[in-house]
């Protein structure tokens, strides 16, 4: 009853999420992050809130793991969240405390996610990342012209993959996702670029032809060069495509 979402860079350590209980009727009435090694076993990390946890990935070091817990109170249900050594921390950003923290880099001085502040009026919803020199800083994204229906900013912007050095950071903007009506995006230094436009205008005119969108990207390589992800084919969700994209070196800075 529940999930392993990602493993350290020599697979010693799986973390992910699972339901638990103290006695019957509630064997599954909480939900809670957990660690796990061969030396230790399963252990729960539980939440400051007392509330349901999750973990969604973890540095390659193995150190910092990176999640959620859901809120007590507050405009954003779900708290970012970091375990570094086993000590837990919500991440906060401008407006308090960030959503969804979904990826980090190898040695967990790079935090991304979803959420930096709560919906804002007449302003993009925005990802975020959060690093130990700089802190939380947002990254909103607008909507892409060839979604017809888009109306004002209604969807999600997320951080799925970061690149080890945070030079390259990826995801996506969701708009439906049982529809399959999601948008690839990539940061590179931090400037936005859907996916679609960027391989069009880079010689691969036909990229995502016959595709009404592009998915999201999910995974990055630590060198930033490889990027990983899937798309709604022709007739939507229902028949996903995964996908692989190559990139050229970035350019020193």
């Amino acid at each position: 009853l529940g999930f392993a979402s990602a493993t350290s860079g020599d697979g010693r350590i799986v973390v992910g999420g699972g339901w638990y209980g103290t006695s019957p009727p509630e064997d599954c009435s909480l939900f809670s992050a957990f660690r796990w090694e061969e030396s230790t076993g399963y252990v729960l990390l539980g939440s400051l809130s007392g509330r349901n946890s999750r973990a969604d990935g973890v540095s390659a070091d193995g150190h910092v793991i990176v999640g959620y817990e859901e809120a007590v109170t507050g405009p954003v249900p779900m708290n970012g969240a970091k375990w570094v050594d086993g000590r837990k921390e919500i991440i906060r950003g401008p407006l308090g405390p960030v959503g969804f923290a979904k990826a980090v880099n190898r040695d967990g001085s790079l935090i991304a996610g979803t959420a930096c502040t709560p919906d804002l009026p007449n302003q993009p919803p925005n990802a975020f990342a959060w690093t130990a020199a700089g802190g939380v800083q947002c990254y909103p994204v607008e909507g892409p012209r060839w979604v017809r229906w888009v109306r004002g900013f209604n969807y999600n912007t997320y951080i799925y993959a970061v690149s080890d050095d945070g030079r390259v950071m990826a995801g996506a903007i969701h708009f439906d996702i049982a529809a399959g009506e999601e948008e690839s995006v990539a940061w590179f230094d931090g400037e936005p670029v859907f996916l679609r436009d960027y391989l069009r205008s880079r010689g691969y005119p036909d990229a995502f032809e016959g595709h009404p969108n592009t998915g999201r990207i999910t995974g990055i390589s630590g060198d930033g060069r490889t990027i990983v992800g899937h798309n709604g084919g022709p007739f939507g969700a229902i028949n996903r495509y995964g996908f692989i994209v190559i990139l050229p070196e970035l350019s020193r800075r």
